[in-house]
């Protein structure tokens, strides 16, 4: 049996001042006013959703890659309250690697959700919850002169920043 559960994953995400830009979002929300997700009914109220935005394409400092987002929910049982996860592709990361000096990519978010559902049906569910977790803003390393993505093919360092929503 399956259940068709409403999920809003909408959030503004803004930059920091000190990147000389303000970076701004209004993911997934506006083109998916109620995006439908289907969840599997085995004694158990999990959804999985997946969401897709548009790209503020009007500054050359700013990522135009469309925004995505992948996020898991679990609505507790005997409970009005939700948590989940969420991998997101949004905003601005700065890319020293491969033989880049600050190329403007698409960032990559990690974040946590909680919710508390505000409908009181029995067949549906509308959930208004946070967000909040860490957005890559730069990769950096010292450049290979082999085609590595860094010298002698170590990791690059990677800073991060609160992203919420």
């Amino acid at each position: 049996m399956k259940k068709v559960c409403f999920f809003l994953p909408t959030a503004i995400k803004k930059g920091s001042s000190s990147m000389r830009h303000q970076m701004k979002i209004i993911f997934v929300g506006l083109l998916l006013i109620v995006q439908p997700s289907f969840a599997q009914s085995n004694n158990s109220n999990n959804s999985l959703y997946l969401g897709v935005g548009s790209a503020d394409d009007s500054t050359p400092f700013e990522s135009d890659d469309t925004p995505w987002a992948v996020g898991w929910v679990s609505h507790l049982r005997d409970s009005n309250a939700s948590w989940g996860l969420e991998i997101a592709g949004e905003g601005t990361m700065l890319d020293s690697t491969y033989d880049n000096d600050n190329a403007i990519k698409q960032a990559i978010s990690f974040n946590l959700i909680g919710a508390i559902n505000l409908s009181r049906a029995q067949n549906w569910r509308m959930d208004l919850g946070l967000l909040a977790g860490f957005r890559q803003t730069a990769k950096d390393c010292p450049d290979s002169f082999l085609g590595f993505q860094c010298y002698a093919d170590e990791p690059p360092d990677s800073d991060y920043s609160f992203n919420s929503g």
